[in-house]
């Protein structure tokens, strides 16, 4: 089953609906056994300090959401930073030009 879904739904999809009971676990609790799986990679994957962020909220869906939400904003300020670095970089008077941009 793709666990992709759990990035864009709260709830059981109609493709968890249609494969029925699977050796006589509903849908309702592989929806639940695999939200847990992709929060536990999500987990995983994040720093402690996003992940301190994020685990606050109850499925993967809304997980992802926050995780998506705090490093976009991450990248946003960094961008920023960078290009405000970038412009105000300025080589010394004995320093060599090219030295400064290789």
């Amino acid at each position: 089953m793709c666990r992709q879904e759990h990035l864009t739904s709260d709830f059981v999809t109609q493709a968890y609906l249609d494969r029925r009971d699977v050796n006589n676990v509903k849908p309702s609790m592989r929806w639940e056994d695999d939200d847990e799986t992709v929060k536990h990679l999500i987990m995983s994957f994040v720093p402690d300090e996003i992940f301190n962020r994020i685990k606050g909220s109850t499925n993967a869906r809304t997980w992802w959401a926050s995780l998506k939400d705090t490093c976009e904003g991450r990248l946003q300020s960094f961008l920023i930073d960078l290009g405000r670095r970038l412009q105000n970089a300025r080589c010394g008077e004995d320093d060599d030009v090219r030295a400064h941009f290789v």
